[in-house]
């Protein structure tokens, strides 16, 4: 096991000639066929994707997760990792995984774009909302933290208890933010419009990864 690591580390500081996406699909073939630990193997090898992808400026940032798409073909994933391993059969390996960095591709720019309008449109709204000199601050801080609670606020925007709450409130009013638990005490506000674009995209996701198994069943 330690071998097929050092192997394996060996490669990924290799650049042979192939695409980047490729070498990444090749990598977390491999990776997930070594399974060195106990527990976890699944999560880090889809992380390992991401920051390949990250330090290889494929990606300026870690948005790209390809596990709702793993998820959502379980079985067609594990099928194809064992076609490796007992076949060989990388070629289609790697076009279901190039497969998945599509579809995957296409719903987190659509998702970063309903963000960003998002984003704008509190901006625009933010001193209708408040008159408080904290206010577009504190729309950014929900960019950051899609829950949050009035201690959270008050730390992070150096603002005061009564100060962070009366933000909290304005923009409840203004229908951003929702109360997730009950109580009036510690209480925890989620980022709602926030939220609901990033289920959309998981649904939009699956609806896609849907009508791909349709097709393909039917042609």
């Amino acid at each position: 096991m330690k071998e097929a690591l050092y192997e394996l580390e060996k490669y990924i500081n290799t650049r042979d000639g192939l695409p980047d996406l490729v070498q990444c699909a090749l990598i977390h073939a491999q990776f997930e066929t070594i399974h060195p630990f106990w527990d976890g193997n699944g999560r880090l090898g889809r992380m390992l994707i991401t920051l390949l992808l990250c330090e290889r400026e494929v990606l300026e940032l870690p948005v790209l997760y390809l596990s709702l798409y793993f998820k959502s073909n379980r079985e067609e994933y594990y099928q194809r990792l064992q076609n490796v391993r007992d076949r060989g059969q990388w070629e289609e390996w790697v076009i279901f995984f190039l497969r998945g960095i599509t579809v995957t591709s296409r719903s987190a720019l659509n998702a970063a774009k309903e963000i960003r309008a998002l984003r704008e449109r509190m901006v625009s709204e933010s001193k209708a909302i408040t008159k408080s000199p904290s206010a577009v601050a504190f729309g950014e801080f929900l960019f950051q933290r899609s829950y949050i609670t009035a201690n959270l606020v008050s730390n992070n925007l150096g603002v005061s208890p009564p100060t962070a709450n009366n933000l909290i409130d304005a923009y409840v009013d203004a229908g951003y933010l929702v109360q997730a638990n009950s109580g009036r005490r510690n209480r925890v506000f989620a980022f709602k419009p926030y939220l609901d674009i990033l289920h959309e995209c998981a649904d939009d996701l699956t609806e896609v990864l849907g009508e791909q198994d349709h097709l393909a069943t039917n042609s």
